[in-house]
């Protein structure tokens, strides 16, 4: 089980009932591989420490049951390629913060009307240019390095933009969120990686690797074909 968690300072966001969860799997010969976010780099000075079944790690690779190889790791290494300076982050973070909280009482008032979930801070992003850019020259960075250290496909989190598809060959996974976006990413008995959405009534499927992988191959036969 790997987890990239938003922030650990933030942590009755998550749920005590959650944590109670993880820590009872580990001590049943659970391994869990815990990757701290750049909220949490404190934590970072405990890279490598094993405890108990809970394993701190910057970065790790996971081999799917079909053999693939997916670097998994939180994202924020990537900022100085899409140009995101600390004082950039800092102020990027505390405006993200302030958007979560108008978005709570957003969906507060929603939910007293009997309206679904709707989230303020990804509708803003849709709609900004520069947002768009910056996903992009993230995912981008993302590809080059797992291209870079020889795997299958990268799953990381840290810009909250849940996303799965497939680039150069190279499945790029992101979890999104769990505050903004409920969403999360698992994967099947078959090794197939899936990008969910949580919703107040059910778990939805929003992709799955497979169906993305053979899309993938069969897409530039069409072109070559025309």
């Amino acid at each position: 089980m790997i987890l990239l968690i938003y922030c650990l300072k933030k942590i009755a966001l998550i749920g005590h009932a959650l944590l109670n969860l993880l820590l009872d799997k580990a001590h049943h010969d659970c391994k869990i591989i815990y990757i701290p976010a750049n909220h949490d780099e404190k934590i970072r000075d405990f890279l490598h420490y094993d405890f108990g079944h809970i394993q701190l790690e910057r970065q790790y690779t996971h081999t799917t049951a079909t053999g693939n190889k997916r670097l998994a790791l939180h994202g924020d290494e990537f900022d100085d390629l899409i140009t995101i300076h600390r004082f950039h982050n800092y102020l990027g973070d505390k405006g993200y913060d302030f958007l979560l909280f108008l978005n709570r009482w957003l969906h507060h008032i929603r939910r007293k009307l009997n309206k679904p979930y709707w989230s303020l801070a990804t509708y803003l992003k849709q709609r900004v240019d520069k947002a768009h850019q910056a996903i992009a020259r993230f995912r981008q960075a993302a590809i080059t390095h797992a291209i870079n250290n020889q795997v299958d496909g990268i799953i990381c989190g840290h810009i909250h933009q849940p996303d799965l598809q497939y680039c150069d060959g190279i499945m790029y996974a992101n979890c999104g969120d769990w505050v903004e976006n409920c969403t999360l990413l698992t994967e099947t008995y078959d090794g197939a990686i899936q990008l969910r959405h949580w919703t107040d009534t059910h778990c939805e499927l929003i992709a799955d690797s497979r169906s993305l992988f053979h899309q993938n191959k069969i897409q530039p036969l069409k072109k070559n074909a025309a």
